[in-house]
């Protein structure tokens, strides 16, 4: 069984997904770097978008790691011979809009703030991160109304509060074979994150965003916080 996991970019995917093929011993693909146009582009074209060097990519990995392809579930159905168990990770919308102030500091790599492929345009970045967090969810949320048993959600907080628990409940969810004690020692690490120091818990965006910013990412998420017990 092939696992992926999405999630909205900045929600602890990257460790997520390194911790579990750590643990299990299978092969990770971690954001290609042709992935980071290849889900706009299929949005907009279809499966025609897909390249046959990301198909072999795709059917070859174990675990497969792209945020962005929260957006084409339906499409990798129609692409790969056996279904993904998908993970979708969230986090506090409040939260991921901090973390990626963070990124924006120091580069725009990879963070796609136009999200016409999304039909969404905000007046601002923080408008744009919120609607990219609302719709990503969104796209999750619908793909399992027909799935159901194929996708596991995820709080990125509650794998703060037990990373054990958290990733063996992923592990039996897609059945990998998957031993914690192969990652004890690396679970407190943000692994490969050169321009962040540690991983930050939940609550940061109280000392980081201003009112506005945060009334801005509430309003635009607010029903999707409800759902997930953020507010």
């Amino acid at each position: 069984m092939k696992l992926l996991i999405v999630g909205c970019e900045r929600s602890g995917t990257t460790i997520i997904s390194k911790l579990l093929s750590q643990g299990s011993g299978a092969n990770l693909l971690n954001d290609p770097i042709e992935s980071w146009y290849l889900y706009p582009l299929i949005r907009v074209i279809g499966i025609r978008g897909f390249s046959l060097s990301m198909v072999f990519k795709l059917w070859k990995y174990k675990i497969v790691k792209v945020p962005g392809f929260a957006t084409i579930l339906p499409e990798l159905r129609k692409i790969h011979p056996l279904p993904y168990k998908i993970v979708y990770i969230v986090r506090d919308p409040r939260d991921n809009y901090s973390a990626i102030k963070e990124r924006l500091s120091q580069d725009l790599n990879g963070l796609y703030l136009n999200i016409h492929y999304l039909n969404k345009k905000g007046k601002s970045i923080c408008e744009n991160i919120s609607y990219r967090w609302d719709s990503y969810l969104q796209f999750a949320m619908d793909y399992s109304n027909n799935y159901k048993e194929d996708i596991l959600f995820v709080r990125y907080e509650d794998f703060l509060k037990d990373k054990i628990k958290i990733l063996q409940k992923i592990a039996v969810f897609s059945k990998l074979n998957f031993n914690s004690n192969m990652i004890t020692n690396d679970l407190d690490k943000q692994i490969n994150k050169s321009w962040s120091n540690k991983i930050y818990g939940a609550g940061r965006y109280k000392n980081e965003l201003t009112d506005d910013e945060i009334e801005t990412v509430e309003r635009i998420t607010i029903e999707k916080m409800k759902r997930f017990n953020y507010i």
